[in-house]
């Protein structure tokens, strides 16, 4: 990098946070990633941006001088922000191999990655933008303090709002789980619900078709008296399994929200002593 790039890196003061204002605030840190060969671009690099401030969130820069020591910075700190990304290190295309690396082995799609070269002749704009999944393309000539602010910033404010779609996305997920477990378990209640109703049903169901079918069988033979007692007996079967079929369908009305309980006091003292007082 020469003289002349240097100075082009460092204009444009205004855009940052002085530094003793940034040191009044307790901040966390956006996570970034420079990966250069050229030890000169790092600092220059840090220089820039060593009082950026986004969100109440200052920037923690971590160094990797090629690709292969990027991958081991990438598996370290999972929640890195943004990369500044140089492509020529260790071969002519490390960069481009390195942004493939992210996105397909490691699947990450959150991290924004700033392509910046000094030979865009290895890496033409057009070619690289409409093949790797990059979210900008910078020439280290044409990079002043003012436009990397920008650059990083736009990165920054991207990764911030996708961190957040996706929070929004977990928990929504995380309820829709919660939701079907209660489903499911209100589901086997029900169930277990219907299977004891249909048992109680069953009893007196029975009963009447037996006493229907012993007057049947025997009504020429059968004494007045006696019809009139197992008629008694279908009359009360009939009834007990009318107060079933009535709470089954009490309880349905209920969970359909056709029938609200209103829940009141009573005084249960006067039942007790007018249920237990002697006959006077």
């Amino acid at each position: 990098m020469t003289q002349e790039d240097k100075l082009n890196f460092q204009d444009d003061d205004d855009f940052f946070a002085p530094e003793d204002n940034a040191n009044e605030q307790q901040l966390d840190a956006w996570e970034m990633l420079i990966v250069d060969d050229e030890e000169d671009v790092h600092q220059v690099t840090q220089f820039a941006l060593s009082n950026y401030v986004f969100q109440g969130k200052r920037l923690a820069m971590i160094n990797a001088y090629s690709a292969e020591e990027a991958k081991t910075r990438l598996q370290q700190h999972p929640d890195i922000a943004i990369i500044i990304l140089d492509v020529v290190m260790e071969t002519n295309d490390a960069g481009l191999k390195l942004v493939e690396y992210i996105r397909d082995a490691l699947r990450n799609r959150f991290v924004r990655i700033i392509l910046r070269t000094g030979q865009p002749g290895y890496a033409p704009e057009q070619e690289v933008i409409l093949k790797y999944d990059i979210n900008d393309y910078q020439n280290k000539t044409e990079l002043s303090k003012t436009k990397f602010f920008t650059v990083v910033t736009a990165g920054l404010r991207s990764y911030s709002d996708m961190i957040t779609i996706e929070s929004y996305r977990l928990h929504l997920e995380e309820r829709i789980t919660e939701r079907t477990a209660e489903l499911v378990k209100l589901n086997q209640d029900k169930n277990e619900f219907l299977g004891i109703a249909a048992h109680d049903l069953r009893n007196p169901l029975s009963a009447i078709q037996g006493y229907a079918e012993e007057i049947i069988e025997y009504l020429d033979e059968m004494p007045q008296e006696e019809v009139i007692e197992l008629t008694q007996k279908i009359a009360l079967s009939s009834r007990q399994m009318s107060e079933l079929l009535t709470n089954l369908l009490d309880v349905n009305a209920i969970e359909s929200g056709k029938t609200y309980l209103s829940l009141q006091e009573h005084d249960t003292g006067c039942a007790a002593k007018y249920k237990t007082k002697a006959p006077g």
